[in-house]
């Protein structure tokens, strides 16, 4: 493969290693990734230390937003007003939401997000069938809908959940479905559900100017994580940022 990174739906990926494992070791097991392919992405989680890396590697900063969402009254008292409004205006105005939302919606969905975005959708809907029940059947994870009053999809979400938190894995939207603030909706009444089971929500990513706007409206603390990337030879990277700069959206 010409790349190497965290596999679809995973909020980050952190190489493991026994916790006994000398750094030297490390850096050589990590060595030898980069020397298979292209180019190695290593999404480091905000919750964990620092991995050994060698000076092939290069340091991206980037940073999600945590929430407290125990208390969920608390959290909507901390939420700006203009948020509250639009939540409370797509309620009025019959958005509804559901737990639970069929693959095929899903992936319709995301898929209108990622050409709004001109990129190109990482997983295909055959796939996203077979993964989606697995992990909701796993309890590792849940599916989320808002549709408008006449039963059209307008908004689906996805949270992964360990022992520790809830993670905001994926989402996609149809800006066309409705006028309304669906996503704001969409993911309060997620932050509800998940509350009576978890203290602590992961938006995982605020790393794009609009995905950030949107994730701090809702009150939570910016956590900083690292991003490292590895290319295999030197000529392969000055390729692949010519291939970047010439296209910008790919």
């Amino acid at each position: 493969a010409a790349f190497a990174r965290r596999a679809f739906a995973t909020p980050y990926c952190n190489p493991l290693f026994i916790a006994d494992t000398p750094p030297e070791i490390k850096r050589a097991l990590l060595e030898e990734l980069t020397n298979r392919h292209l180019c190695t992405v290593v999404a480091a989680s905000p919750f964990a230390p620092e991995i050994p890396l060698g000076p092939r590697w290069t340091r991206r900063e980037r940073a999600t937003y945590m929430l407290d969402i125990a208390d969920p009254d608390a959290l909507w008292n901390n939420v700006p007003y203009p948020l509250r409004k639009k939540i409370r205006k797509a309620r009025r105005h019959g958005l509804v939401f559901q737990k639970g939302c069929p693959p095929e919606t899903f992936h319709a969905l995301y898929q209108k997000t990622f050409a709004r975005r001109r990129r190109t959708l990482p997983l295909g809907e055959d796939a996203l069938r077979r993964l989606l029940p697995r992990l909701e059947d796993a309890a590792i994870a849940r599916s989320y809908l808002v549709s408008t009053a006449e039963g059209r999809p307008c908004a689906a979400g996805m949270v992964l959940m360990d022992s520790r938190r809830a993670y905001y894995a994926l989402a996609g939207t149809d800006i066309a479905a409705t006028p309304l603030p669906a996503s704001a909706l969409l993911l309060w009444e997620i932050i509800r559900d998940l509350a009576p089971d978890h203290a602590e929500f992961d938006l995982v990513g605020a790393n794009l100017s609009g995905v950030n706007r949107f994730k701090k409206q809702f009150a939570g603390r910016l956590a900083p994580y690292a991003e490292h990337t590895a290319f295999r030879t030197p000529i392969e990277k000055a390729a692949f940022r010519l291939y970047q700069a010439l296209n910008p959206k790919g």
